[in-house]
């Protein structure tokens, strides 16, 4: 498969029993959007060890303090962080493993605000969606770093600007002091 499809089934397999790595702080499942992506993107890219750990280590860095920053405001909400915040943390990975510069990156992670989403409704209704919800996040994150390599903007301010993600989502209940 393309990267981009390796990363969705990898998440969504990551995620499909529910069994995953999570962090209570940020309400969120990081390992199935950032390993996924990470697995997918090392390979296609033929990275070697060290760089497959350091966009991992990238990745979780990158999604654990957004999730913490929208929690628990976001889930309140309505949001499921796990594919919210491992967006960010899947275009991360895969900025790093590009090699994009700190440009791009901002970039990268711009376009990923974009492609954020996942409700938890599923929660009511009993809709098998949320397993697909790490695999979403990996696949997007992959498809922002390679669009921002090839020079496609993002918004610089995606999350604390005027119409970035924390006021979208959560209005004015986000922690940013959780991203510093």
């Amino acid at each position: 498969l393309a990267a981009h499809d390796a990363a969705f089934v990898n998440g969504a397999s990551a995620h499909a029993l529910d069994f995953d790595d999570g962090q209570t702080r940020g309400s969120v499942h990081p390992g199935g959007a950032v390993l996924s992506a990470a697995f997918a993107g090392a390979e296609a890219l033929g990275a070697d060890m060290d760089a497959f750990l350091a966009s991992v280590v990238a990745g979780y860095d990158v999604t654990l303090r957004i999730a913490s920053a929208m929690h628990p405001a976001s889930a309140s909400s309505g949001w499921h962080n796990t594919p919210v915040s491992g967006v960010f943390g899947a275009a991360a990975v895969g900025a790093r493993l590009r090699g994009l510069d700190a440009a791009q990156t901002t970039h990268a992670l711009g376009l990923a605000a974009s492609f954020a989403g996942g409700i938890r409704q599923y929660l009511h209704d009993g809709a098998e969606v949320k397993r697909l919800h790490p695999g979403k996040a990996a696949r997007d994150g992959i498809v922002c770093a390679g669009l921002a390599a090839e020079g496609i903007t993002g918004a610089i301010e995606a999350l604390e600007g005027k119409h970035g993600l924390f006021r979208a989502t959560v209005r004015d209940r986000a922690d940013p002091s959780q991203i510093t």
